[in-house]
């Protein structure tokens, strides 16, 4: 096992799921995280009452999917907490379950946003690092 003591990660989508196990193994491990979230309060609450306990020092953080660019904003409010970004996990994703015929651009414009755009501008400022 891996030892990250000391080690930053920005989880994206650690409200459940996928995301929530990758936070909650990276916490597990010593390092502090910060994860994003589109869900309810009750949930960051939850995954950062989970995090505490495995002994990180966690912080959440809700993001919108309106804006694709607001998503670099979880970026530098980890910079701002923890001086540093050593891991970034783009977990965070949806889709609308439905038929290609059914689904609006406008459905189709926010699952691309949040699955694509938000990735790459989000990897695109922890590049520049």
């Amino acid at each position: 096992m891996f030892d990250l003591t000391g080690h930053v990660a920005l989880v994206t989508g650690a409200s459940r799921g996928i995301g929530r196990s990758i936070a909650a193994n990276l916490a597990s491990r010593g390092q502090a995280s910060r994860s994003t979230t589109t869900r309810a309060r009750s949930r960051r609450n939850s995954c950062r009452l989970r995090l505490r306990q495995q002994a990180a020092r966690p912080s959440s953080h809700r993001v919108t999917s309106e804006s694709p660019r607001t998503r670099t904003a979880s970026y530098r409010a980890t910079i701002t907490a923890f001086g540093k970004l050593d891991i970034l996990v783009n977990n965070a994703g949806f889709n609308r379950d439905t038929l290609i015929l059914r689904m609006s651009l406008e459905d189709w414009d926010e699952v691309m946003d949040l699955n694509l755009r938000a990735v790459f501008l989000v990897t695109k400022a922890a590049l520049r690092q």
